[in-house]
């Protein structure tokens, strides 16, 4: 509609909040004093720890919901039954260590929960962090500067501007 504002440069949860954080300001408008946040119904506990820690207005009541979907309607031909446990063991992950790192808020995680996690890693999910074997390749601007990390094992990209990124 001619109303809404559309976000379109996020690459994650964390930039959700930030960005249409700053999309509103830029707009002279006065900040919400609650958002409801509209997601997939295994994505519901962490958009809502990631907005917890990641919105800057703290005063703002944060609500999640999300459509009544059962599992099994979740797979398709493009996201298979592996694929979605996949991403939920993924989506577990993060909210039992997001929290350290500052990323989303400490969320309480029930034994029995924790239980079943660690039996589908046992089973063979993955972990996010888990090593696979990968190549990467850049193709950089003349006026980037390249330099491997201390142990050999990274590089750092310094920008023009400033900014560093670690690979």
């Amino acid at each position: 509609t001619k109303n809404a504002l559309l976000e379109t440069k996020a690459q994650n949860t964390g930039d959700n909040a930030t960005l249409s954080f700053e999309l509103l300001r830029s707009q002279s408008t006065p900040m919400p004093l609650s958002l409801l946040l509209v997601t997939k119904p295994y994505m519901e506990r962490r958009a809502l720890a990631t907005f917890q820690a990641q919105w800057p207005d703290r005063d703002a009541q944060i609500m999640v919901t999300s459509p009544p979907i059962a599992f099994d309607d979740y797979c398709t031909d493009d996201y298979p039954r592996e694929k979605i446990i996949h991403i939920m063991v993924g989506d577990m992950q993060r909210i039992m260590t997001y929290p350290a790192l500052g990323y989303q808020s400490e969320q309480v995680v029930p034994t029995d929960v924790r239980a079943a996690y660690d039996r589908l890693i046992a089973a063979g999910r993955k972990r996010k962090n888990e090593t696979i074997a990968f190549s990467v390749r850049f193709h950089l601007a003349p006026q980037v500067e390249v330099t491997s990390t201390a142990d050999g094992q990274g590089a750092l990209l310094r920008l023009k501007g400033g900014a560093v990124w670690q690979f």
